[in-house]
């Protein structure tokens, strides 16, 4: 992929007039059949590059206010990858991976300019940005630069951070560098999503903690279900509350809006549910903590 190329970039602003960056990366949004000859992601796709325009915009949203938005197109794994071997998967995901390693690259040499920034990802894009910090940022620079990195939709295990010890876990709302990770669940999943891994770490985005203390509905600032454009629709203020279930580790919401959700999703055709809505059920909570976080990190470079 040649990123020095506008036509792959699904966002990349034509002047950065912020003083922050996002470097996103979309999740899974194409599939193929379990024997198709092809798995990676055709980014020239018209179908698959109006998806990754539809998810890029609703989850960079919490960002647009303070932050210039970096996304690229990357020959991700379809949606068939939850069926793969592990041998099979890692061949196509090294494609997908290697994709996303040269936008960051790129973006690092011709576009940041010394500014600090964010990583962001959701479920594949989030497992994209995971393998990023483990193998790039052993960089003392570059984990200097970074505010935070939100790895929403996957799993950060104590195996990840033991194995990297540069690599933390979120301890409240204006911890900076370190990586906020959870995955929104309901007691009606009768088994583990298979992007939930033993010994994952789950943030609760509405108090920022890892432990198991519930956080009421009055500490949550809105979910926003569709943004188009400027525009936020189907918006909710105080929807719900949400705890760490210690047996999963999954983010527990509170059950009438879980099967209210759970019900859109199945007319939508979303085969995991909540996970689709890990970034909307916590937008305003999301949208306020990246200004807290941004707001941190520029007191410490002061101090």
């Amino acid at each position: 992929m040649d990123y020095s190329r506008r036509e792959n970039w699904v966002m990349r602003p034509d002047r950065a007039a912020k003083d922050v960056d996002v470097f996103y990366v979309y999740p899974t949004i194409c599939s193929f059949r379990r024997n198709a000859r092809r798995h990676n992601m055709n980014v020239f796709n018209p179908l698959w590059r109006l998806f990754a325009r539809m998810v890029t915009g609703q989850h960079t949203g919490i960002f647009e206010e303070n932050c210039n938005i970096y996304t690229p197109f990357y020959r991700q794994v379809g949606l068939e990858l939850l069926k793969m071997t592990v041998e099979e998967y890692h061949r196509y995901a090294h494609t997908a991976y290697l994709d996303v390693r040269m936008a960051f690259h790129h973006y690092m040499k011709y576009d940041n300019k010394g500014k600090p920034f964010f990583l962001a990802g959701h479920s594949q894009g989030s497992i994209m940005l995971l393998e990023l910090l483990k193998r790039e940022f052993t960089s003392e620079e570059l984990q200097k630069k970074l505010v935070a990195a939100y790895l929403i939709g996957f799993s950060v295990t104590d195996a990840d951070l033991a194995a990297n010890p540069f690599l933390k876990i979120t301890r409240g709302e204006d911890d900076t560098g370190t990586i906020i990770a959870y995955n929104t669940g309901t007691t009606k999943y009768k088994k583990p999503l298979p992007i939930v891994l033993p010994d994952t770490y789950c943030v609760n985005p509405l108090n920022w903690r890892t432990d198991c203390e519930y956080a009421s509905s009055e500490e949550h600032l809105g979910a926003v279900f569709l943004k188009i454009g400027k525009k936020n629709h189907f918006k909710k203020q105080a929807y719900t509350g949400a705890f760490v279930n210690p047996q999963n580790h999954m983010l527990m919401i509170d059950e009438p809006m879980a099967i209210r959700l759970l019900r859109l999703a199945h007319i939508a055709g979303a085969k995991l549910a909540l996970h689709a809505f890990d970034y909307a059920i916590f937008y305003r909570n999301l949208q306020k903590n990246v200004k807290t976080r941004i707001k941190a990190y520029m007191e410490q470079m002061t101090d």
